[in-house]
């Protein structure tokens, strides 16, 4: 072989050694001086880009400044299999959503850039793809409202500019936006939400806020922030839910309310946000659940505070409610959501009481109703405890004062169940003192027709079975044959 035909082979393999595994790139740069609104797709799209692809598209503004709204409306990806979706605004950092399509962020316009690249993985689950919608103007609608999220720009803008951002999600016209917000700290700013035909929301400072339901199937979103601000933005997702079932309900001159998911053809989801008024706590209890024998089962998630990123209180089954088992919040808010699969929808009732006292109490400590009658709130006619200890243990209760008048009761019941069933014992106005125990390590108390003059305060504790002592007792209204306790000394 020739020296010049030897060369020109080590050449050509020493290009395939280097480059041969190069990944393919596509993308562009966007003038947006030229251009107001564009799509961004991977190639081949809807189709697999294919492994080892970097996809980057950078806007830049040889006029200026200003923001870019983009909606990623489809990404699939991989990420343990080294798929990746990076956007980078010199201005600062931006905190992306968790890549539930579709979402939606704001960019500033001179070299911010989105990237979106695959890994060499040859037998993708699903097609490796991305689709964008960008825009510099929304008086446009920019996202449909079967669920997404609304992302701000999360860095400190300069001395020499304001931020005035605006969003719009259109859902469809018959269903409810369930809006709920993951992030908020927009210090002087203001986010103003509107909705056709009602009074607009207002939200500053950095405090998350509640959870609400927008009836309108188009939503606004208005945010402005002046020049001082030093925030983290905001973080919202919207999902739309039945306008058949979802609603808000004040619960202010109402104990109590029914609430009922009726028969439907079609699979979604409902929201319930309600609210009581301040210093008063909500218990839900599910009464019935109707199955169908072709039922593909839904959840019913309960959410302390309102919303779906506050405190967990509890997700079942339909096919596994314990009926009668007592939820309680720590406030005077809690959201219930109920997601069903297809057409064929348990029915379902939910029965969720006001009460002026109570909570969830842990490992021993004091409860009651206070001493002092001007402590005292009329809202409500109840309060109700669920006291919690050890799993090894049972629960003793021993009042340290009561002092019940008129209709006042206060009824104790084995287990998270408020039915006839794990009733142990109903104190009225003629019982005198006397220890309560359960036989399970959780016991819930009720007291009902609170009056002003009416109080009593006790002590709990854990105590092991071996270890319980009883004083010598009057029952008044008292189920013996229900109080299991173990070896006692009367």
């Amino acid at each position: 072989m020739s020296s010049i035909a030897f060369l020109a082979v080590f050449g050509v393999l020493f290009f395939l050694s280097v480059f041969g595994s190069c990944q393919s790139v596509c993308g562009n740069k966007i003038d947006l001086s030229q251009a107001k609104k564009g799509t961004l797709a991977s190639p081949n799209y809807p189709y697999d880009v294919g492994s080892n692809v970097v996809c980057s598209w950078q806007f830049f503004n040889p006029n200026g400044t200003n923001f870019v709204y983009i909606i990623v409306k489809t990404l699939g990806m991989n990420t343990s299999a080294g798929d990746s979706f990076n956007v980078s605004d010199p201005k600062g950092p931006l905190h992306l959503p968790n890549f539930i399509v579709p979402f939606t962020f704001a960019v500033s316009s001179n070299e911010s850039k989105v990237t979106f690249s695959t890994g060499n993985n040859p037998n993708p689950a699903e097609p490796r793809r991305i689709l964008i919608d960008w825009y510099t103007d929304v008086s446009t609608v920019i996202a449909d409202g079967t669920r997404g999220i609304v992302e701000s720009p999360t860095y400190v803008p300069g001395k020499d500019e304001n931020i005035s951002l605006s969003w719009v999600v259109s859902g469809q016209p018959g269903l409810s936006l369930h809006i709920s917000f993951a992030r908020f700290n927009i210090g002087d700013g203001v986010l103003i939400v509107n909705e056709t035909n009602k009074p607009s929301r207002n939200f500053t400072g950095s405090k998350v806020p509640n959870d609400f339901l927008a009836a309108n199937p188009n939503v606004w979103f208005q945010l402005t922030m002046p020049i001082t601000i030093s925030s983290l933005g905001f973080q919202l997702f919207f999902k739309e839910v039945s306008d058949v079932c979802s609603n808000y309900v004040n619960l202010n001159g109402t104990e109590v309310v029914k609430l009922e998911v009726p028969p439907t053809k079609f699979a979604g989801s409902c929201i319930w946000i309600l609210e009581g008024p301040e210093n008063t706590i909500l218990s839900a209890a599910v009464n019935s659940v109707v199955l169908s024998s072709n039922e593909t089962h839904g959840l019913l998630a309960f959410h302390d505070g309102g919303g779906i990123f506050s405190k967990d209180l509890g997700i079942f089954s339909t096919s596994s409610l314990v009926i009668d088992s007592l939820i309680l919040t720590s406030e005077n808010r809690i959201l219930i959501g109920y997601w069903y699969h297809n057409s064929s929808v348990p029915n379902v009732t939910i029965t969720v009481n006001m009460h002026n006292y109570g909570g969830t109490l842990s490992n021993g400590g004091t409860f009651g109703i206070p001493l002092s009658p001007s402590n005292k709130t009329t809202t409500a006619s109840s309060s109700v405890w669920s006291l919690q200890v050890d799993e090894t243990k049972q629960v003793r209760v021993d009042f340290t004062t009561i002092a019940l008048k008129g209709n006042e009761s206060v009824a104790f019941y084995d287990g998270n169940c408020v039915d006839e069933n794990h009733l142990l014992i109903t104190f009225d106005e003629s019982s005198k003192n006397v220890p309560v125990v359960s036989s399970k390590n959780e016991m819930l108390v009720v007291a009902k027709d609170q009056n002003v003059d009416s109080t009593f305060n006790a002590t709990f504790a854990g105590v092991s079975s071996g270890d319980l002592v009883l004083s010598s007792m009057s029952f008044g209204s008292y189920h013996l044959s229900k109080l299991e306790i173990g070896r006692a000394h009367v």
